[in-house]
């Protein structure tokens, strides 16, 4: 039985591969020097696309909280809005920008045994002058502002 490709499913190839491609770079990339081996002085901003989400998932999801019955949302929507909102920030914050903008790092390792060990990792002492104020600043600032 043969089968034939339509336009579409070339197009979802082509992009598959693509999307391959793009990961598999990112992780050599990400492999080939150390974590929090950058020897680039920084200044300002160095990731502001991270930055933007970093404060846009938190702060939307307080605006929704305080705003949201205002527009007509009950407790039952303003829950589910916050709680996925808190969701992406909770992701974006352990996946992105505690990496790339303060150069932390964790995860849950489960040993051979089946016991779990939490792993944690942060930048180089040394590296520290490398890494930008700004974000530090930034990253910092959001986490106690929210909590306050």
């Amino acid at each position: 039985v043969s089968t034939q490709s339509t336009g579409s499913s070339g197009i979802n190839a082509e992009y598959g591969h693509l999307q391959h491609y793009y990961i598999t770079n990112l992780i050599e990339m990400d492999i080939s020097r150390e974590f929090g081996d950058d020897t680039t002085p920084r200044n300002g901003l160095k990731h502001p696309t991270a930055s933007f989400f970093h404060v846009l998932f938190r702060t939307l999801a307080i605006v929704v909280y305080l705003f949201c019955s205002l527009f007509g949302g009950g407790f039952t929507l303003t829950f589910v809005l916050v709680v996925i909102l808190l969701a992406a920030d909770f992701w974006t914050v352990k996946n992105v920008t505690g990496r790339l903008l303060v150069g932390l790092r964790w995860w849950n390792k489960v040993n051979e045994d089946g016991s779990t060990e939490w792993v944690y990792e942060s930048r180089k002492e040394d590296a520290s002058v490398y890494h930008s104020e700004t974000e530090n600043r930034l990253f910092l600032d959001c986490y106690v502002l929210s909590v306050h």
